[in-house]
């Protein structure tokens, strides 16, 4: 069995525009949860774009999202490392939305 290949990273730069902070997120549908550490950076790209940057902890270890939180201050420019895998899109300005039909072959 061949091993399994990790998802490339795509790295982003930007500014922290908003204090850090730690809260909680179910990490399954058992009703677990997780620590995360948020960020909101503004992107160093030609649109300036807005990117929310979750970091997940080990469950039991919400005091090292927190401190890690204390560490990060606005102003502060940082660079993410984010699998390709786990990235996600989201449009929350969307101009026109098009039905797309099937093409007649």
């Amino acid at each position: 069995m061949p091993a399994a290949t990790a998802a490339p990273l795509v790295e982003f730069t930007g500014v922290l525009m908003e204090p850090a902070k730690a809260v909680s997120r179910a990490a399954d549908r058992l009703g677990h949860f997780e620590p995360v550490l948020c960020l909101v950076l503004e992107l160093e790209d030609e649109h300036r774009t807005r990117m929310v940057v979750q970091q997940p902890f080990p469950p039991h270890a919400f005091a090292q999202a927190e401190a890690a939180a204390r560490r990060h201050k606005p102003g502060e420019r940082v660079r993410v490392e984010v699998p390709l895998g786990g990235l996600r899109l989201m449009a929350p300005n969307a101009a026109h939305i098009h039905v797309l039909k099937p093409q007649q072959e």
